[in-house]
């Protein structure tokens, strides 16, 4: 497999239709990208379902070992639903 060097940077990239590697045309779309535009508003989004995630997976942890009430597994699996839903959007 041969290799070419992006018309960028200059570092060496695999053979492709494309001119620059895929590091610099992810900073260009990241840098023409509106401020508070569709897509941050993706990325901030994505970012808050990972947190949210993480934290349901820590309060699972504590159920299992120390356990909760049932007002708290309640507020659990609520938060765990929106998760999902927030997730099913993301995907769409």
């Amino acid at each position: 497999m041969s290799h070419v060097n992006c018309n960028a940077c200059g570092a060496p990239m695999a053979v492709s239709d494309f001119r620059a590697c895929e590091a610099c045309r992810t900073e260009w779309r990241e840098a023409k990208r509106k401020p508070g535009g569709p897509a941050e508003q993706r990325q901030r989004l994505e970012e808050l379902v990972a947190a949210a995630n993480d934290v349901t997976r820590m309060l699972e942890a504590v159920r299992y070992t120390c356990g909760l009430g049932q007002g708290q597994i309640d507020r659990l699996q609520n938060a765990k639903s929106a998760i999902i839903r927030a997730e099913g959007a993301l995907k769409q």
